[in-house]
């Protein structure tokens, strides 16, 4: 993990996936429930399945940033990160292409996405280059009828927050990062 992750990767990782993080929550507690309100209906459950892509990117990136804290710190071995528990997850959903109609939703919530998808895929490519192991591929839907699991999930959950970040998950982060610096230097 040395050879890649150097500390100053990380660290600009770290501060990268909170600043996103940040940057959704205040867009979806704020901006981002005004903007949904004013799609037409069919695009609330585009808007709520793109948002959950996007929490579930950065929650993904978080927590496998957080294992490879933890091998750092020698809290667990890099042995043990390499077990699928611990890889970065969700690839099915968290690469799984946009819909066609992303391009209606508002403009900051489609910034965030793409800003999400890339971290995630960033990310990704570190998982992969760490562990040896093949990309999944990523499913082609642009043939599929019947809605996906996101798509199911989106509609039952149209009307609820997406990302549950709150002010103090997000402190302990930043808590966390400068934990991390101190024991660093």
């Amino acid at each position: 993990m040395q050879n890649i992750v150097t500390l100053d990767l990380f660290d600009r990782l770290f501060d990268e996936t909170i600043d996103l993080i940040e940057q959704t929550v205040r867009y979806l507690e704020t901006g981002g429930k005004t903007d949904r309100f004013g799609l037409p209906n069919p695009m609330h459950i585009v808007f709520a399945t793109e948002s959950m892509r996007l929490s579930t990117q950065l929650m993904q990136t978080m927590a496998w940033l957080m294992v490879q804290k933890a091998v750092r710190l020698g809290e667990i071995s890099a042995q043990d990160a390499a077990n699928p528990i611990h890889r970065l997850g969700a690839r099915r959903v968290c690469e799984e292409p946009s819909p066609d109609l992303i391009h209606l939703l508002p403009e900051k919530l489609n910034v965030l996405a793409q800003m999400g998808r890339k971290l995630y895929f960033r990310v990704g490519r570190l998982d992969q280059f760490l562990f040896g192991e093949e990309a999944t591929p990523v499913p082609d839907h642009s043939q599929q009828t019947a809605p996906t699991d996101c798509d199911r999930l989106a509609e039952e959950r149209v009307g609820a927050m997406v990302l549950d970040f709150r002010a103090d998950t997000i402190g302990t982060l930043k808590a966390e990062r400068a934990r991390i610096r101190r024991v660093r230097a």
